[in-house]
């Protein structure tokens, strides 16, 4: 959580329930928190992220993390 903070340069609100992040590289949750302020930027800025957005990049980079996996069937 403190990761997410430090990356999200405060723009991330500090009462977001973080746990799908446990477990997670200090590179994927820098990922999260990049892709989460470019998200806010194109929904209508910044000031507005909240737990939505950042349950839904996390989501999504699992979705692309278990397609990397099976990169040998290809």
């Amino acid at each position: 959580q403190k990761l997410l903070q430090i990356y999200g340069k405060g723009y991330i609100p500090q009462d977001i329930d973080l746990s799908c992040l446990s477990g997670m590289t200090p590179a994927v949750i820098r990922e999260v928190a990049e892709r989460t302020m470019l998200a806010a930027l194109r929904n209508g800025g910044i000031e507005q992220i909240n737990s939505d957005q950042v349950f839904q990049i996390v989501a999504l980079l699992k979705n692309e993390s278990e397609l990397g996996k099976n990169s040998d069937d290809f």
